[in-house]
């Protein structure tokens, strides 16, 4: 009888623990929720105030930090190859404007256009290798559905992190799930093209070019066998008219051209081919390619400029 006591003792404690957290939980949000009220409440008879006491440079740090990592996220999932100094460097500009905007006081409809237009549109600018408007649009669009996931995930794990160091942790955790997510996520809609950073050197010039890895160019030179990868037309005049204003293009230095046949789905042709130095594909680290072929296409080969280059599917594996 008395061992029976004990466990039904035992078991009625642990009735009671659990019973106290739900009300301590129910508490804290009510005690939450009381606070959004007072907050909104103002001075009158039988009305409170709230006062909230902010330090800037706290709030700088905090979202430097968080600033630093969407931008570090997007980075990775857009592809831009930014370097960590622009990286943080936009962190710290989209950080500081919202300290700027919050001691000002910008009142009303203004405050929502700095913060999520002019605020979130120099960070972006600032802070990732942005090129195109469509790029643009769509680094925006992600900037907030990150910044929504994260917020999500970090909410609901705020409660069972005591330390402010294990919810930076969160945070870091989280922004990596992200990009695994959004890599699955164009995995399964078969969307999934890898893109790199290239650059080009011949006749002592440099050009630097965003590059499809495609694996339908099998396009090579009938007499030497090389691969050939495919460089946009436009961008290529584009590039030969900002030389010869800054004086730099020679005829002498001017690629030796020559013309090969090609067979698509369209149909057949022929396609101007050169020979350049050197080529370095910046994909998980620098990969240098010795005297590649560069054909020039016909037309533009991404419509909303994306890239300008499609890497020959013999260096997929390089």
């Amino acid at each position: 009888m008395q061992f029976t006591e004990c466990r039904n003792n035992g078991l009625l404690s642990r009735m009671l623990s659990k019973y106290i957290l739900i009300f301590l939980s129910v508490s804290d949000k009510l005690l939450l929720w009381c606070r959004h009220i007072m907050s909104h409440a103002y001075k009158g008879e039988g009305r409170w105030n709230m006062h909230y006491e902010l330090y800037i440079d706290l709030l700088f740090l905090e979202n430097f930090m968080m600033d630093s990592l969407l931008l570090l996220v997007l980075n990775r999932v857009l592809k831009c190859k930014s370097n960590w100094q622009r990286i943080f460097l936009g962190g710290g500009l989209g950080s500081g404007m919202m300290c700027l905007g919050i001691v000002v006081g910008i009142p009303g409809v203004f405050q929502l256009i700095f913060f999520h237009g002019i605020v979130s549109s120099c960070m972006l600018i600032t802070g990732l290798r942005i090129r195109t408007k469509a790029q643009f649009i769509k680094a925006y669009i992600l900037l907030y559905l990150c910044a929504v996931f994260m917020g999500g995930m970090m909410t609901a794990f705020r409660p069972y992190l005591r330390y402010i160091s294990l919810f930076y942790g969160t945070a870091v955790g989280t922004a990596f799930l992200f990009v695994k997510c959004w890599k699955l996520l164009r995995k399964i809609s078969g969307k999934e093209q890898v893109r790199c950073e290239v650059t080009l050197y011949w006749n002592e010039r440099k050009m630097s070019v965003m590059a499809l890895m495609d694996t339908g160019n099998l396009l090579c030179d009938p007499v030497s066998g090389d691969p050939v990868s495919i460089l946009d037309h436009e961008f290529y005049e584009k590039f030969r008219e900002q030389q010869q204003k800054e004086g730099s293009v020679l005829r002498d230095t001017e690629p030796k051209m020559r013309y090969i046949p090609y067979q698509s789905i369209s149909g057949t042709g022929v396609i101007k081919i050169f020979r350049i130095e050197k080529m370095c594909v910046s994909m998980d680290g620098e990969k240098w390619i010795e005297k590649p072929l560069i054909g020039i296409s016909e037309g533009t080969i991404s419509e909303k400029q994306e890239y300008q280059l499609i890497l020959n599917h013999d260096y997929l594996n390089i």
